[in-house]
């Protein structure tokens, strides 16, 4: 472990600049950070070279990457992560935080992992796919494929049971 705390920035295309003061001092004091653009399909190439500028220099654990209103689908999925993949330094994780406001997180997490890119990358998901307005990835859907198709151990009867146990009092 780095770091004690993990702080996740979260932020817009237009909130960028501001964030390099902030993220000197994260920096300076130790702190394990990464960096969540949100909105990331709206981004143009030059937010993503401000972007990559801006991980590069800062060095954050992990960009991921927020379709915070689920609207990607395949293309704009594999657009972004050829993007990000192509600017942002190897040693900086990619991840993908898909909200399922069309029902295409699991699906464009798929078209994600099937890109084979040649360095980690992190899936955000919640049990039951709990989230904002059409919710997100389900882990539990998700770890029943990383097992099937990635040998994974997921256990997914826990994660069921842990559904049933604290997500059921939502529905």
């Amino acid at each position: 472990l780095n770091s004690l705390i993990h702080v996740r920035i979260a932020f817009k295309n237009y909130q960028m600049n501001s964030l390099t003061e902030d993220l000197k001092l994260l920096n300076d004091n130790g702190v394990e950070f990464s960096l969540n653009p949100m909105h990331i399909s709206l981004y143009t190439e030059t937010d993503f070279e401000d972007l990559a500028n801006i991980a590069n220099t800062f060095s954050p654990s992990c960009v991921t990457a927020v379709d915070t209103m689920g609207i990607m689908d395949k293309n704009d999925t594999e657009r972004v992560f050829i993007l990000l993949d192509k600017v942002i330094n190897k040693n900086i994780d990619l991840g993908f935080h898909a909200h399922d406001n069309l029902e295409l997180a699991y699906s464009n997490t798929i078209s994600l992992l099937n890109m084979n890119l040649d360095r980690t990358v992190i899936i955000d998901s919640c049990l039951d796919g709990l989230g904002r307005g059409g919710g997100m990835l389900s882990t539990n859907i998700i770890a029943m494929y990383l097992n099937d198709i990635y040998g994974k151990t997921y256990n997914v009867e826990l994660l069921d049971d842990l559904s049933k146990k604290y997500i059921s009092i939502f529905y």
